[in-house]
């Protein structure tokens, strides 16, 4: 993952670029003209492309040794505005998790070839509901439900709620955009509603678990 670029459209960096021009500064620190770290006129135009590269190796013999051999290179680039778009940690990691559901092909071993025979659009609604699920689960802990209080600025009760809330938005976004494929038929649409039967339960049970934290808080959420 690479955040160091800074484009905006119509922006051509070449030998001749701007930032390949030589400006003559005083050796002095405290005299040197600060200089911006852009040279575009408007901040609004920027634009910070996270890239992605995924390389699939395998091991192989060459002249007698085993050397690993790249047998697949895929690079992708998620391009968003940086002035609405924060360029921190948790943008990059958004931006991985996104392109697992959305090319489920570079995460999965090649040994499924009867599960790969599916579509981009099943297999991404797959992978999307266990990646939230299990995200939520593994990252639940007994002790911080138990300290949910009642009072206003419960730490532990704005968390869970945040988390529910969380969880919520990304199996209904999930089950929209399987909804939105109906050139899918056949055994995959099938597959592809019981899933969704399967989020509209988690849906009620987080529905539930949201009306059991209101009432403990008597609060709105």
């Amino acid at each position: 993952m690479d955040d160091k670029a800074y484009l905006r459209p119509e922006t051509s960096e070449g030998a001749k670029g701007a930032r390949q021009q030589t400006i003559l500064q005083p050796s002095y620190e405290t005299r040197a003209r600060a200089l911006p770290v852009h040279d575009f006129p408007e901040a609004s135009v920027y634009v910070t492309p996270s890239a992605f590269r995924f390389i699939r190796k395998e091991a192989e013999v060459v002249e007698e040794e085993v050397t690993l051999v790249t047998k697949t290179d895929d690079s992708f680039v998620v391009v968003e505005p940086k002035a609405y778009v924060p360029t921190h940690a948790s943008t990059w990691a958004s931006n991985s998790m996104r392109l697992r559901w959305e090319k489920p092909g570079i995460h999965e071993p090649e040994e499924l070839h009867r599960y790969r025979k599916c579509s981009e659009e099943l297999r991404g609604l797959c992978a999307r509901v266990h990646d939230c699920t299990f995200y939520y689960m593994d990252s639940t802990t007994e002790i911080d439900i138990q300290s949910v209080t009642g009072a206003g600025k419960c730490p532990y009760r704005k968390n869970e709620q945040l988390r529910l809330h969380s969880l919520e938005y990304q199996l209904t976004s999930a089950r929209e955009r399987w909804e939105e494929n109906q050139d899918i038929e056949g055994s995959e649409r099938e597959i592809g509603e019981n899933i969704v039967n399967v989020v509209n339960c988690l849906l009620d049970c987080i529905s539930k678990a949201e009306t059991d934290i209101k009432h403990v808080t008597g609060e709105q959420l």
